[in-house]
Protein backbone atom coordinates (compact mmCIF):
# COMPACT_ATOMS: atom_id res chain seq x y z
CA UNK A 1 0.00 0.00 0.00
CA UNK A 2 2.94 2.21 -0.95
CA UNK A 3 0.76 4.59 -3.38
CA UNK A 4 -0.07 7.92 -1.62
CA UNK A 5 -3.51 9.01 -1.75
CA UNK A 6 -4.31 12.66 -2.04
CA UNK A 7 -7.43 15.24 -1.88
CA UNK A 8 -9.17 14.09 -5.67
CA UNK A 9 -7.17 10.98 -6.36
CA UNK A 10 -9.51 8.04 -7.58
CA UNK A 11 -10.11 5.03 -5.84
CA UNK A 12 -12.16 1.54 -5.92
CA UNK A 13 -14.14 0.87 -2.81
CA UNK A 14 -13.52 -2.43 -1.15
CA UNK A 15 -13.40 -4.66 2.17
CA UNK A 16 -16.62 -3.20 3.43
CA UNK A 17 -19.15 -5.90 5.32
CA UNK A 18 -21.74 -4.84 3.10
CA UNK A 19 -21.21 -5.59 -0.22
CA UNK A 20 -23.01 -2.57 -2.32
CA UNK A 21 -19.97 -0.35 -0.80
CA UNK A 22 -17.92 -2.45 -2.43
CA UNK A 23 -16.26 -1.82 -6.22
CA UNK A 24 -17.82 2.00 -6.05
CA UNK A 25 -15.82 4.78 -7.77
CA UNK A 26 -14.81 7.38 -5.34
CA UNK A 27 -13.32 10.37 -5.31
CA UNK A 28 -11.51 11.40 -1.94
CA UNK A 29 -12.67 14.86 -0.66
CA UNK A 30 -10.88 15.54 2.71
CA UNK A 31 -8.27 13.46 4.66
CA UNK A 32 -8.31 14.29 8.30
CA UNK A 33 -5.31 12.41 10.40
CA UNK A 34 -7.10 13.58 13.67
CA UNK A 35 -10.07 11.02 13.38
CA UNK A 36 -7.54 8.29 12.74
CA UNK A 37 -4.22 7.48 11.20
CA UNK A 38 -5.61 7.43 7.86
CA UNK A 39 -9.32 8.83 7.59
CA UNK A 40 -10.59 9.83 4.21
CA UNK A 41 -14.07 11.70 3.58
CA UNK A 42 -15.15 10.31 -0.13
CA UNK A 43 -17.71 10.97 -2.38
CA UNK A 44 -19.24 8.58 -5.39
CA UNK A 45 -18.45 9.92 -9.13
CA UNK A 46 -21.97 9.25 -9.79
CA UNK A 47 -23.12 11.11 -6.91
CA UNK A 48 -25.24 8.65 -5.72
CA UNK A 49 -25.66 8.00 -1.84
CA UNK A 50 -23.85 5.20 -0.17
CA UNK A 51 -25.74 1.97 0.46
CA UNK A 52 -24.89 2.39 4.60
CA UNK A 53 -22.58 4.39 6.61
CA UNK A 54 -21.43 4.42 10.04
CA UNK A 55 -21.31 7.58 12.07
CA UNK A 56 -18.90 8.19 14.78
CA UNK A 57 -21.35 6.77 17.69
CA UNK A 58 -21.81 3.52 15.86
CA UNK A 59 -24.83 4.15 14.46
CA UNK A 60 -25.57 3.00 10.58
CA UNK A 61 -27.47 5.12 8.54
CA UNK A 62 -29.40 3.69 5.26
CA UNK A 63 -28.79 5.62 1.98
CA UNK A 64 -28.64 8.83 3.68
CA UNK A 65 -24.95 10.10 3.38
CA UNK A 66 -23.65 10.95 -0.05
CA UNK A 67 -20.34 11.50 1.53
CA UNK A 68 -18.58 9.17 4.03
CA UNK A 69 -15.65 8.66 6.24
CA UNK A 70 -13.46 5.36 5.65
CA UNK A 71 -9.56 3.93 6.19
CA UNK A 72 -6.86 3.60 3.88
CA UNK A 73 -7.15 -0.08 3.55
CA UNK A 74 -10.74 0.35 2.60
CA UNK A 75 -9.23 2.06 -1.00
CA UNK A 76 -7.49 1.12 -3.86
CA UNK A 77 -6.13 4.03 -6.02
CA UNK A 78 -7.58 3.34 -9.59
CA UNK A 79 -4.13 3.87 -11.28
CA UNK A 80 -1.66 3.56 -8.47
CA UNK A 81 1.64 3.29 -10.94
CA UNK A 82 0.58 5.61 -13.73
CA UNK A 83 -0.41 2.69 -15.74
CA UNK A 84 -3.38 3.89 -17.74
CA UNK A 85 -1.70 7.52 -18.56
CA UNK A 86 1.11 5.32 -19.61
CA UNK A 87 -1.21 3.34 -21.92
CA UNK A 88 -2.82 6.43 -23.29
CA UNK A 89 0.42 8.14 -24.13
CA UNK A 90 1.22 5.22 -26.23
CA UNK A 91 -1.88 4.43 -28.26
CA UNK A 92 -1.65 8.60 -28.87
CA UNK A 93 1.91 8.39 -29.97
CA UNK A 94 2.38 8.20 -33.97
CA UNK A 95 3.53 4.82 -35.37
Amino acid sequence: MGTKIEVGTLCITCGSRLEPNNGLLVVVTEIDPSLAPNAFRIRQVTGERFYATTNPNGIRLWQSASEAWTSRSRLRPVDPGGELERERHRDETPA
